[in-house]
């Protein structure tokens, strides 16, 4: 009995783990990370130069 009563609730957790990780998800769209990134622009060159002049501004 603690056995099946074990197996079920792991098959429903598990299930309910799963369903809460793709909530959301459009199953025709390719899956991306774009959502776990920053925005582009912190990826940039010109932003990295001028977050590093305001930075040497600030400790001066």
């Amino acid at each position: 009995m603690r056995k099946t009563l074990t197996f079920i609730f792991t098959v429903l957790f598990s299930i309910s783990i799963f369903n809460f990780a793709n909530a959301g998800d459009d199953p025709d769209k390719k899956p991306s990370f774009d959502k776990f990134d920053l925005d582009k622009k912190y990826y940039s060159r010109e932003y990295n130069y001028e977050l590093r002049k305001q930075n040497r501004r600030f400790l001066r």
